[in-house]
């Protein structure tokens, strides 16, 4: 078995002053359990104070082995780089560092892979390589695996390492989430050890930490020490980090999420991924109609979800051209405005579309009436968003998108990409399906759904009335809309 450490930091850990840790870093440290695992935010500091653990661990026990795998071979410098300077500041000998080409793999499927190694005078060492299949299996010592949810096929490198902990050598595995797969996700969650069966019964709990309910559920002992630090905690903490302008640079609610918040995000749940909405993208799509050159458009549909306080008010305008296609043509927001102004805006725009669809759940109820009133039920239609109504907008815009070429056409827009992919498919308890979107400060998924109902008015275009472009004057000019509503105008 592998020897303890007779003077590891422990509780004991007191770095030089120019370094000290923050909280949660002096728990990961102090912590010395074998299987450990963090879940955290980008730049939280963990690889260096990982680094400073390996390195004293090493120094205080001789004929030790310690391997690095990081994500890339870049990051495993950046690892490397971190253990000499901690040896610097400990004062501590280094016997050599080299950095060399080694062969990894089988006969027929060797390759080779850049290996840094700090030696010690004890006969201990620090290797640093990627991350692969290959270099995981020539590993015996101890290993950390960082940023293991990034990891290219993680699982065949966990297939190569987990045989290794058999003979007692540690194991530390540290990532930023990289969504609900993959290896590093099913060890958090702790479904390890659970059959399919149980694990497909369990992922129907809406429960806000699913590892615990399953090992309570089955009476399961967990064998890993778990540490979780998002930027809050970080902050908290003593982190100097400025949260909002972080959340400014993350630019979107699911990056904001995943990265910063510690939170795992299923990309495959996502209506709209980010390969699909990158096949949408078209130079020719704008945010305001041309109201001075309107009768260039092909026939225009509107949607409008509606709102007052909380989130955008939206009016999603789009074309539908020769090939079939769908053009955005305009995409207007507002913020906390009076329904009275709501009210003018869709007035403004109605002379020029074919037919719009209104949000009339709960506060849209009146505001779809009054335009029903104004325009008539053919050209205004109210949508209920209950019921299946959601689910059968969220598969014609989803299909629109699966077409090739595309037939949704936006502008590459952050905001607009970033409402489209954060709307991710659920299951209640009940086991129903449903559509939901984190709320963020800028709505939540308002141009979405005022996209979709755009489509929606397409798709029941009865077709038998004059093109609206015809219908009544023109009440402003662009100019004139700029001026009282600002926005997009």
């Amino acid at each position: 078995m592998v020897p303890e450490a007779t003077s590891h930091l422990g509780s004991g850990f007191d770095p030089p002053p120019i370094i000290q840790a923050f909280r949660y870093q002096r728990e990961w440290v102090d912590d010395s359990s074998r299987l450990k695992i963090i879940t955290k935010t980008r730049q939280a500091g963990i690889t260096f104070w990982e680094t400073w653990d390996i390195v004293t661990y090493l120094l205080s026990v001789p004929n030790q082995t310690w391997y690095y795998l990081s994500v890339s071979e870049d990051r495993a410098v950046d690892a490397i780089d971190y253990a000499a300077t901690h040896c610097a500041v400990m004062g501590a000998l280094i016997a050599s560092m080299t950095d060399s080409v080694e062969w990894f793999g089988e006969d027929g499927d060797r390759v080779k892979y850049r290996q840094l190694t700090i030696a010690f005078p004890n006969g201990s060492k620090l290797v640093g390589l990627p991350a692969n299949a290959r270099t995981a299996r020539g590993c015996v010592g101890h290993i950390t695996l960082d940023e293991f949810a990034h990891h290219l096929d993680a699982d065949k490198i966990w297939t190569a390492v987990s045989p290794i902990i058999t003979w007692g050598f540690r194991l530390h595995v540290i990532s930023t989430p990289n969504g609900m797969q993959g290896r590093f996700y099913r060890i958090w969650t702790g479904n390890e050890r659970l059959s399919p069966e149980v694990i497909e019964e369990c992922a129907s709990k809406e429960s806000k930490d699913l590892r615990l309910y399953w090992l309570k559920k089955h009476g399961l002992e967990d064998r890993w020490s778990r540490h979780f630090v998002d930027i809050h905690r970080a902050k908290a903490d003593g982190h100097p980090v400025d949260i909002d302008e972080q959340r400014e640079i993350a630019g979107d609610e699911l990056t904001w999420l995943q990265e910063y918040c510690g939170k795992f995000l299923d990309e495959g749940l996502a209506v709209l991924p980010y390969e699909l909405l990158k096949k949408g993208y078209d130079d020719r799509a704008t945010f305001a109609l041309d109201f001075d050159n309107v009768r260039q458009y092909g026939p225009l549909f509107g949607g409008y979800d509606v709102a007052r306080k909380r989130d955008l008010a939206v009016l999603w305008v789009n074309e539908r051209l020769k090939t079939g296609q769908f053009l955005q043509r305009a995409c207007v927001t507002l913020k906390q405005s009076e329904f009275s102004t709501q009210e003018q805006v869709l007035s403004d725009h109605m002379p020029y579309l074919r037919r719009i669809c209104i949000d009339a759940t709960g506060m849209g109820e009146q505001l779809a009436e009054n335009m029903q009133k104004r325009f008539g039920e053919v050209r205004v239609e109210a949508v209920s968003l209950n019921g299946g109504r959601p689910a059968s907008l969220v598969s014609k815009i989803r299909k629109l998108y699966e077409a090739t070429p595309s037939r949704q056409l936006t502008a590459e827009d952050a905001q607009i990409r970033r409402d489209f992919h954060s709307v991710h498919r659920t299951h209640t308890e009940m086991g129903n399906v449903r559509y939901s979107a984190p709320r963020g400060k800028d709505g939540h998924a308002d141009r979405f759904w005022a996209a979709s109902l755009a489509l929606e008015a397409a798709d029941q275009d009865p077709g038998s009335f004059k093109d609206a472009r015809s219908v009544g004057p023109r009440r402003m000019r662009s100019g004139s809309l700029r001026s009282r509503y600002g926005g997009n105008y």
